[in-house]
């Protein structure tokens, strides 16, 4: 899950969970309205019935007392109301029939009280004393059934739940839409962030990304600027260093190389010419290397310059296993070149050509071990161009890293398998800047083999 969508459903959480805090705060308070409301509608109604107690009292007249005794039964939760003087007697009930008989209740002092019941069958008791003339003359009682009450309560509430629900779910989709839309605001400058570092991880040095970004993300998004200048500052003066060494590399290495040649050439034999084949064998590869990292370094600034001829390849090949072969042969591996007896002539960078297969070459002798073999092989001629292959039976190479096979390393590998980390991208520049193409298959356990293909000579010697 990402961080805005985590950022999103956090800030949604947190809204729900406050609109039910606040849902469930505001509910019980509604309730403790509601029963406030109801009890003071309550006692409105025994003080009602005790101003009628009083007038039919005073005038000795209950027609009206009777009909505001009628007018209670209407309503739905009352369980009886009555009138009772202070021994106790009925002047006054909701059933006519009660009617100047002993109540089962007396008045013990005239105060305004209300009792409840809890339970089932519960009831709220209201009674309120009757005064004429500052005596004590009655009590009014009114007696409700408080499960009926509670019940209209509920009924109340529900209907108050409802309207809340329907405005929770807005303010929660509001609130959700509003934190996707915060968290979308903040996360966009951290994504061109990760953006711009991958593209930095590749080699992308002028890679910038946008300083608009609010209060500490913009803030960020200026040092990245600011560390990506300095990388490329840093970029370019190890190139201009690695350009510079390696340029005056190239003539004593070159020297070496001839040197070993004439030695070569004299009357040396055994032990001695192994070391001056050695020596040969040594220069060459550094001086592929040295041409690697030159390269490079055009290709950032250009294009590699190509110097077209015609040539036979299979003599630069043999020269290339004459070197090579007793390193095999030291190393327990079999190198060979399985070429058919006649090859084309090719137009090519003759150099640069020695160079594909040197890389190659040396590659496979790298990630091989004892035992195994090394073949160069030429495979079909299409479309003006002839194939070639360099196979061998090593480990082989993972899905993982042959997607990432031909990108440069950009280090110097040191040990059993020393380089420089970009032959194969320079492979693929070489055989490119020909106009073939270059490609891999590969068996895990098994082995791996490059193709590529270079243009034929078209015309006549």
């Amino acid at each position: 899950m990402s961080i805005g969508t985590r950022f999103a459903v956090a800030i949604a959480a947190l809204t729900f969970f406050v609109l039910l805090v606040y849902s469930g705060v505001l509910l019980w308070a509604e309730r403790q309205h509601l029963v406030r409301e109801a009890e003071k509608t309550h006692w409105i109604t025994v003080d009602h019935l005790g101003l009628a107690c009083g007038d039919a009292l005073l005038s000795r007249n209950e027609l009206g007392l009777i009909d505001f005794m009628n007018q209670l039964k209407t309503e739905g939760a009352l369980v009886e109301a009555a009138c009772v003087n202070p021994q106790g007697k009925l002047l006054m009930h909701t059933d006519l029939t009660k009617k100047g008989k002993k109540a089962d209740w007396a008045p013990a002092e005239p105060q305004k009280i209300m009792l409840t019941e809890s339970g089932v069958g519960s009831r709220w008791d209201y009674r309120s004393p009757i005064f004429q003339g500052g005596d004590w003359v009655a009590t009014a009682r009114v007696v409700y059934d408080g499960e009926r009450v509670l019940t209209r309560l509920r009924l109340a509430l529900i209907s108050t739940v409802g309207r809340f629900l329907w405005l929770g779910v807005g303010v929660l989709l509001m609130g959700t839409g509003l934190s996707f839309l915060a968290a979308r605001t903040l996360t966009r400058p951290i994504h061109a962030l990760a953006a711009g570092a991958r593209k930095i991880g590749s080699g992308a040095l002028d890679t910038r990304v946008s300083e608009k970004a609010p209060g500490e993300l913009g803030g960020l998004a200026r040092e990245f600027n600011g560390m990506a200048v300095r990388l490329r500052e840093l970029d370019e003066m190890k190139e201009r260093i690695l350009y510079a060494i390696s340029h005056d590399l190239r003539n004593p290495l070159s020297a070496i190389s001839t040197a070993a040649q004439v030695l070569r050439s004299g009357a040396f034999s055994g032990e001695d010419r192994t070391l001056i084949e050695s020596i040969e064998r040594g220069a060459l590869r550094l001086r592929v290397m040295v041409n690697n990292i030159l390269d490079a370094a055009r290709l950032r600034e250009g294009e590699i310059p190509f110097r077209k001829t015609v040539f036979q390849v299979a003599p630069l090949v043999e020269e290339l296993v004459r070197l090579y072969g007793p390193f095999a042969k030291e190393s327990n591996k079999m190198f060979m070149v399985q070429f058919p007896e006649t090859l084309p002539l090719l137009e090519a960078d003759e150099e640069k050509t020695l160079r594909i297969f040197l890389n190659l070459v040396a590659n496979a002798f790298k990630f091989t071990q004892g035992g195994d073999s090394i073949v160069i092989f030429s495979a079909a001629q299409t479309n003006g161009f002839v194939e070639f292959g360099v196979k061998d039976t090593g480990p082989g190479i993972t899905p993982e890293r042959l997607s990432r096979l031909f990108q440069p390393v950009r280090v110097l590998n040191t040990g059993p398998q020393e380089g420089s980390g970009l032959g194969l991208s320079i492979v693929k520049s070489l055989v490119e800047g020909h106009g073939g193409r270059l490609r891999v298959e590969s068996v895990v356990g098994q082995g791996t083999a490059l193709f590529f293909t270079l243009p034929i000579h078209k015309g006549i010697l």
